[in-house]
């Protein structure tokens, strides 16, 4: 988990903000890994927009960028491909993309996780206290 503060430089509101929600059908994913679902025909806009405003602080790719990087795995199964996004971002800095409206729930969580950073992914299985 990554607590992530409860200010505008660390949580991006997709609810209230235009550009994301641009040419976007469905909001998918976790705040630090999202998964966006454009309307027919949008995604190679989303992707652009998506990469422009949050680039700096997440790693925006498209599904089948995602899939080559291997972000899913070594293989992805056809029944598995349309699930994901036409548009991935996960999480490189200490921000989430919320949803205050849609998800207030997660919104309110201060940890998240669900990105590729060594935080969320080198957990240990056991510690050894002395």
């Amino acid at each position: 988990m990554v607590d992530i503060p409860f200010d505008e430089r660390h949580r991006i509101d997709f609810d209230e903000d235009w550009e994301l929600r641009a040419g976007v059908a469905l909001l998918g994913g976790e705040g630090r890994a999202r998964h966006v679902y454009a309307v027919p025909g949008a995604a190679a806009d989303v992707l652009t927009c998506w990469r422009e405003v949050v680039g700096e602080q997440f790693w925006v790719a498209s599904r089948d960028e995602a899939i080559s990087l291997g972000w899913f795995g070594d293989e992805v199964d056809e029944r598995v491909y349309g699930r994901i996004g036409d548009v991935v971002a996960a999480a490189h800095d200490d921000v989430a993309i919320t949803a205050s409206v849609n998800e207030p729930h997660e919104s309110a969580m201060v940890g998240m996780h669900g990105s590729m950073t060594p935080a969320e992914q080198l957990v240990p299985l056991l510690e050894v206290r002395s």
